[in-house]
């Protein structure tokens, strides 16, 4: 038997859950505006673009996007919300699984 979190702690999972993906997808939109939108013109202005694109990316993005799947894990284990427990999950996976089969070259010996 399996244990399930009750309706308080999927409460709280659902609130870290939609914070840390916030952070994911906000972080995100924020790296690719300033990689557009920032043009330096010297070196050392350069370096610092990437250095703060590089701080950003390591200490904000990689976290929020490790607490999405974080919670996305819990969610499935401890919940009702599994990873393939509706239909449509499992008919796309099969379908990728086919598209992923037939793109294989063959192997044939004969030239």
């Amino acid at each position: 038997m399996t244990k399930r979190l009750r309706p308080n702690g999927q409460k709280w999972l659902k609130c870290f859950h939609v914070l840390s993906a916030g952070v994911w997808v906000g972080t995100a939109v924020t790296l690719v505006i300033k990689q557009f939108f920032i043009t330096p013109s010297q070196g050392p202005e350069l370096f610092g673009v990437l250095s703060t694109l590089n701080f950003i990316d390591l200490c904000i993005l990689v976290p929020g996007a490790m607490g999405t799947l974080v919670t996305a894990l819990i969610y499935s284990i401890w919940t009702n919300w599994g990873w393939f427990r509706h239909r449509c999950d499992r008919e796309m996976g099969d379908l990728r699984l086919r598209n992923h089969l037939r793109n294989l070259p063959s192997r044939s010996l004969a030239r």
